[in-house]
C-alpha cells in the first residue's frame, strides 16, 4: 500500500475524488491497487481485489473517518467486490477500526445500478458498519466534504 504525500485528491480516467487539506486536519491518502505494490498488498492483506484509494481523515474537532473509494467506469459489481474485498482485510488487520472510526465507501463511476448498491449498503452497513455511496460522473472528482 503506497502513501502519498500530501496528496489530497486522486484520479484515474478523467474522474475521481479531492478534499482539500484545512487548518487543523490530517489526511492520509494512501493507493493500495497502485501498480508498483498491487500483488505485495494483496499477498500481505490475503485477497486478490483492493480499492483504488483509503483516505484517513481526521479533524480537530471529530471522530476519524476512513474512505475506502473505487472508481469506476460502468462495472458496477466489481467495485462493489472491491470495497468489500478491501474493509473486510482491513477490518481483520485494523481491528479497531470500526469501534474508533467512521467508515465511508464510495463508488464513483460512469453508471448506476440502484438494486446492486442497494443490496451492498445493507450487507456493508450490517457487517461492518460502513455507509456505502455511489456517485455518477463521467468527468471531474467528487468531494468528500461533502461527507464529513
Amino acid at each position: 500500500m503506497v502513501l502519498v504525500s500530501d496528496k489530497t485528491s486522486h484520479s484515474e480516467e478523467g474522474r475521481g475524488v479531492e478534499i482539500g487539506r484545512r487548518s487543523g486536519e490530517t489526511i492520509l491518502l494512501f493507493t493500495p491497487d497502485d501498480e508498483q505494490v498491487r500483488e505485495t498488498t494483496r499477498k500481505h492483506f490475503g485477497v486478490s481485489n483492493f480499492c483504488d484509494i483509503i483516505i484517513f481523515y481526521k479533524s480537530s474537532l471529530g471522530s476519524p473517518i476512513v474512505f475506502f473509494v473505487e472508481l469506476k467506469g460502468t462495472d458496477i459489481g466489481h467495485a462493489i467486490t472491491q470495497i468489500e474485498s478491501t474493509v473486510t482485510a482491513m477490518m481483520r488487520r485494523c481491528t479497531q477500526l470500526k469501534s474508533s472510526s467512521r467508515l465511508v465507501a464510495i463508488i464513483v463511476s460512469t453508471a448506476s445500478s440502484p438494486a446492486l448498491i442497494k443490496v451492498a449498503q445493507k450487507r456493508l452497513s450490517n457487517t461492518y458498519q460502513v455507509t456505502l455511496y455511489q456517485r455518477t460522473l463521467h468527468k471531474g472528482a467528487v468531494s468528500l466534504r461533502e461527507f464529513v
